[in-house]
């Protein structure tokens, strides 16, 4: 399992057409986190980039509690990573 600057990936807790988001845990903090992962392009276009701003806006204009907020948004040599507040069990898993 890649890990993701001071994040360690845990397990797969979905996906969608365009990346995969893994609960993830702070290495110093321990601090419960999802991280969402998109394969790095040739293209500069990024989906991931897309949402981020998206649901910063949306978390921004409607402070939405079931919005999450997005910590941090980068790139490393294979991926591109947005890092958000790790809401609890998905719909599908209750």
């Amino acid at each position: 399992m890649p890990n993701i600057g001071n994040y360690k990936l845990q397990e797969l807790i979905g996906k969608g057409s365009f990346g995969q988001v893994y609960k993830g845990i702070h290495k110093e903090t321990n601090e419960l986190v999802a991280v969402k992962l998109e394969r790095k392009k040739e293209t500069n276009t990024s989906k991931l980039f897309e949402e981020a701003e998206f649901l910063k806006n949306l978390k921004k204009n409607l402070n939405c509690p079931y919005v999450p907020g997005v910590l941090r948004i980068g790139t490393s040599q294979k991926w591109n990573y947005m890092i958000m507040d790790y809401l609890g069990p998905s719909l599908e898993e209750l």
